[in-house]
């Protein structure tokens, strides 16, 4: 069953790259619509609601924070150097 979607998903993936590379051309012979709904009657339920209560603030408390130390030092880095082409007239 996984790998069956997993197929589904590469396969619609698939034609949605070829699609957007202009490897396939989607046409209609009609008009493309959303269709019509139409609802009517009902009502909307009553609803009571209990929520809880959540206080935001800050306080200080002494935490062990550690600290990093930076020093130079001097060590060989690699270099690249670039010389462009001569010309062959």
């Amino acid at each position: 069953m996984r790998a069956l979607l997993g197929l589904i998903v590469i396969v619609v993936l698939g034609l949605i790259v070829a699609s957007a590379l202009g490897l396939i051309n989607l046409t209609s012979s009609g008009k493309l619509e959303a269709p019509k709904v139409q609802t009517t009657g009902g009502s909307v339920p009553n609803v009571s609601v209990n929520t809880g209560k959540i206080s935001i603030g800050s306080e200080d408390k002494s935490v062990s924070v550690p600290t990093v130390k930076t020093e130079e030092k001097t060590v060989k880095v690699p270099t690249i150097g670039v010389e462009k082409a001569k010309d062959s007239k």
